[in-house]
């Protein structure tokens, strides 16, 4: 039962743990939209813990989100292209139900250790040894327990609430490069469309040159540039930290 729930909570935190849904054209997404929840009876009451992610295209988020923090975040001076408290604050806003999946998850595994032990101890002793074992002796040697499951969790989540992002994940570059390549392949595509479809649609225009990616780079605005970046890599670092290890 317990390996169940846990496998269950690992998977419910890779579909439901993140605010947004943002979609990456990558393959990543469609291996998050594949994955299935396996049965299990608790899966009711985790999944009212949270709300569903919002679905919000890359655009929009690049222009409510992103746009938002970079313009409050500016600093004087000469412009910088990414600042990394901007990249700090989108991350733990998309993170932030981690605590409480992961809390409730360990309530439900420290109610079930308790309600093990209360069975036991009644199976064995008649009810006024029961309530003396439980009152003095179990009872506070759980709750000392409970409180240090609590601190650890607090501290296990230090990284990712208290600390800028740092990692030192080997995939992470990997990934980052992986989500830049599916979104210029993606935008060379519409602009191919988009000039096939001129030029059926206008016989006498001209073919115009096709542009590479870095020369696109060129010609975007530095706040477009930068947002993208910066969704770019909060996307990447919360892909690796939040870890799925299915069985």
């Amino acid at each position: 039962m317990r390996q169940m729930l846990t496998s269950y909570v690992q998977l419910l935190q890779y579909q439901r743990g993140h605010t947004w849904d943002i979609p990456t054209q990558t393959p990543h997404e469609e291996d998050v939209a594949a994955c299935k929840g396996p049965s299990n009876p608790f899966s009711g009451q985790y999944r009212n813990l949270v709300d569903d992610p919002v679905r919000i295209s890359r655009a929009e988020f690049l222009e409510q989100h992103i746009g938002e923090y970079v313009q409050r975040s500016r600093p004087s001076g000469l412009p910088t292209l990414v600042n990394p408290w901007v990249i700090t604050e989108v991350f733990r806003e998309q993170s932030k139900h981690w605590h409480d999946l992961a809390k409730h998850h360990l309530e439900q595994i420290f109610l079930a250790v308790r309600n093990y032990a209360e069975t036991i101890v009644g199976n064995l002793v008649d009810s006024r040894t029961y309530n003396l074992l439980m009152l003095n002796l179990i009872q506070p040697d759980l709750d000392s327990r409970w409180q240090k499951v609590e601190a650890k969790l607090e501290e296990l989540l230090v990284p990712y609430t208290k600390q800028d992002p740092i990692t030192y994940d080997p995939n992470f570059l990997r990934d980052l490069e992986n989500i830049r390549s599916a979104r210029s392949m993606a935008k060379a595509d519409q602009n191919a469309n988009s000039r096939m479809y001129h030029l059926s649609s206008s016989p006498n225009s001209k073919p115009r040159v096709s542009v590479t990616p870095a020369q696109r780079l060129l010609t975007e605005s530095l706040d477009d540039f930068t947002n993208s970046e910066i969704l770019d890599l909060m996307q990447t670092y919360y892909k690796v930290s939040a870890v799925l290890k299915l069985p």
